[in-house]
């Protein structure tokens, strides 16, 4: 859900009359919306249980979900550590390339969790994956676009660590994810239906149920 502030609040700036910085404006729009598709997955995975606030809060807040937090802030900062609507390009690239990757994964465990509910998934299945493939970002004619601008030596070695970071950070996320959804397969709090243990492993979807303050200081640390 991060990613809808992200989009509107740090990526945007409709002020700018750089054409690169145009072309983020309108690829943040094509994002915008994403996260509908997010909350209609996690009725259809029956994640939408009533919470009360405080239990949502220790929940958000809570260790098991560090990681992702983090990847908020990060990114956050990233993106403001370089205004440079080049530099800026090339970060959300990488959050676009491990995005295709994680939609491999996503899709074939859609695909699962629909032959063994009857129900189907839009962020995490074809629907979602066809709209990032779409994006303005990925058309010949912004590969044209930025094939004209060049990288000094010092700007290339700036980019690569910011690409690395991003990468980093959705490791670190995953890898949290993956902890999460490994204690509850084991513990039994998700849905039956949801049980299926490559859907589990791989669906952000699962961090939106609490985990004991118990385990949360001990096996998720």
């Amino acid at each position: 859900m991060a990613f809808m502030d992200l989009n509107k609040y740090v990526l945007r700036d409709d002020v700018s009359s750089d054409p690169v910085q145009q072309m983020i404006n309108l690829h943040s729009r094509e994002e915008d919306e994403h996260w509908r598709m997010y909350v209609q997955d996690l009725r259809t995975l029956s994640l939408d249980a009533p919470m009360d606030l405080a239990s949502v809060l220790r929940m958000l807040w809570g260790q098991q979900c560090q990681r992702t937090r983090m990847l908020a802030y990060e990114l956050t900062a990233l993106l403001t550590r370089h205004p440079d609507p080049r530099m800026r390009f090339l970060i959300v690239e990488a959050v676009e390339g491990t995005a295709d990757v994680a939609f491999d994964a996503f899709c074939k465990a859609a695909a699962e969790f629909e032959v063994q509910a009857g129900k189907r998934l839009h962020y995490f299945g074809k629907t979602h994956d066809t709209m990032e493939a779409n994006h303005t970002i990925t058309s010949a004619a912004v590969e044209a676009m930025m094939s004209e601008h060049t990288l000094s030596e010092d700007d290339l070695t700036t980019a690569t660590a910011a690409v690395d970071q991003v990468y980093t950070l959705f490791q670190g996320m995953f890898d949290e994810l993956l902890a999460y959804a490994l204690w509850a397969t084991s513990v039994g709090t998700c849905p039956a239906s949801s049980r299926s243990p490559r859907a589990l492993a791989i669906s952000p979807a699962l961090a939106m149920s609490p985990v004991p303050e118990r385990v949360a200081s001990s096996s998720l640390t």
